[in-house]
C-alpha cells in the first residue's frame, strides 16, 4: 500500500511526463493513476493507465477506487506544483489535520495573474458563509468513501466542490496550505464549463431565485448519487 494515490483524469498524454517529473522529486510513496481514452500509453516508473472513454468526473471516480493508499489526491493533468517538496508537504498537513479534512494547495496563475478566490462565493453571493473550496483535494481515501464519493451526475467540474460541502457539513473542515502552490500549465478557458454542472452544485447547495440573492442551504438538496457495481 503507498501512503499516497493521484488520480488524474486524462486526456493529453504529452502533458503526463512533465507532471511525473514537477512530483519525482518529492520522497514520500505514491502512486500516479491516470484514467481516459487513449491507447498504448508509455508512462513512467509508478505510474499506471486505465483505460475509460467515461466523463471527467467517473474517471476521477475510478482513478480514486483504483488507487492502493493511505490518502488519494486528485488534479487534472496539466497540474504543476511548487516547491520540488509539495507532496511531502500536504501529506505532513493531511497527517496533523483533523479524521473529516480535506487539504488543498493554494491556486495561482502561471502568468502571475490575480487567482480566484479559492472559495464558494460564485454561488453564493451574499456570502452569508463563504467556505474554503480545494483546489486539487487531499483527503483520506477512508474518508471519500465515507462521504460516498463523487456524485455521478456531475460529468466534468465541481464535483470536488461538492465534496467539501459535504465535509463541511460532516463537522469539517477544508484547510489551504498556503506554501504549496498548484497552477495550470494550459489554463481552461472558463466558456467550456460545463453548465449543467454549474447548474447541479448550484440546486444542491444554493437557495434563491435571483443570482443576487443566492445564499447556502443548511443542508445538501438531496442525497449522493454514488458511483457503484460496475461504474468503480
Amino acid at each position: 500500500m503507498f501512503t499516497l494515490g493521484i488520480a488524474i483524469s486524462t486526456i493529453r498524454s504529452e502533458l503526463w511526463e512533465d507532471l511525473a517529473l514537477n512530483l519525482a522529486t518529492n520522497n514520500v510513496d505514491y502512486e500516479i493513476i491516470f484514467v481516459g481514452p487513449l491507447k498504448n500509453v508509455s508512462l513512467p516508473k509508478n505510474c499506471r493507465f486505465i483505460y475509460s472513454d467515461a466523463c471527467v468526473a467517473k474517471c476521477f471516480n475510478i482513478g480514486i477506487m483504483a488507487c492502493d493508499s493511505e490518502y488519494i489526491f486528485a488534479c487534472s493533468d496539466d497540474a504543476r506544483f511548487t516547491p520540488e517538496s509539495a507532496l511531502d508537504c500536504l501529506v505532513e498537513d493531511i497527517k496533523n489535520s483533523p479524521p473529516i479534512s480535506i487539504v488543498s494547495p493554494f491556486y495561482t496563475k502561471k502568468e502571475g495573474k490575480p487567482a480566484p478566490p479559492q472559495t464558494f462565493m460564485p454561488f453564493n453571493k451574499k456570502k452569508t458563509w463563504d467556505p474554503l473550496m480545494p483546489v486539487g483535494l487531499l483527503m483520506s481515501k477512508q474518508l471519500y468513501v465515507d462521504l460516498g464519493g463523487i456524485d455521478r451526475r456531475f460529468k466534468n467540474v465541481f464535483w470536488d466542490l461538492d465534496l467539501a460541502m459535504r465535509v463541511y457539513k460532516k463537522g469539517g473542515e477544508v484547510y489551504i496550505n498556503r506554501s504549496v502552490t498548484i497552477f495550470e500549465a494550459v489554463p481552461g478557458n472558463l466558456t467550456t464549463v460545463s453548465r449543467k454542472d454549474e447548474q447541479l452544485i448550484r440546486g444542491l447547495w444554493c437557495k434563491g431565485r435571483r443570482i443576487s440573492g443566492w445564499t447556502i442551504r443548511e443542508k445538501r438538496r438531496d442525497k449522493v448519487q454514488s458511483f457503484g457495481g460496475n461504474d468503480d
